[in-house]
């Protein structure tokens, strides 16, 4: 029930279109967390988060068939305090993939479902969005709240980004 126009606009500025999935190993991201911490930039709870976070994409990628050490994910952020980790072409973190993961495989028939194929992700990434009241009956203002909670903050040029693209996605191809 999501607009195609929205998820091309999501999709788009999550991982331009699925092309850039990450750009670290998760040792990689490990190091700048672990260093965040030491340097108390990250909070106690946070390293806990991503320590956690990182048993869970073990799990995902063994159950898959990857190579944890090998597989790419989003890079620890410059900009901010947070660390990266986010999986695949929705992005998500992997504790967040596990709260959609058995919806994905119901909808798709893919079992189990992988953050790396375009269409589990974009499945992910759709029912998340549809979460947010007024999404699939293409309400604009629900879309902005949508993509803020999805990014986790109300980041005025990733949310712009989003609508841009949700009302040009045709201009993609």
């Amino acid at each position: 029930g999501v607009s195609k126009g929205f998820l091309m606009g999501m999709l788009k500025m999550e991982t331009n279109l699925g092309k850039n999935v990450g750009g670290c190993t998760y040792a990689e991201v490990e190091k700048g967390a672990e260093a965040r911490y030491k340097s108390k930039k990250l909070s106690k709870t946070s390293w806990a988060t991503f320590q956690r976070r990182r048993e869970i994409f073990k799990s995902i990628t063994k159950e898959l068939g990857y190579d944890y050490k090998k597989k790419k994910v989003s890079c620890n952020p410059s900009g901010y305090t947070g660390t990266g980790g986010a999986m695949g072409v929705a992005q998500f973190m992997p504790d967040t993939w596990m709260g959609y993961k058995a919806q994905v495989a119901s909808k798709t028939g893919h079992s189990p479902p992988d953050p790396w194929n375009l269409t589990d992700g974009v499945m992910a990434m759709a029912i998340k969005l549809s979460k947010t009241p007024g999404v699939t009956s293409g309400n604009r203002s629900a879309w902005k709240k949508a993509a803020a909670s999805y990014l986790g903050t109300s980041y005025a040029p990733y949310i712009n980004g989003v609508l841009y693209w949700a009302d040009n996605y045709k201009k993609l191809f």
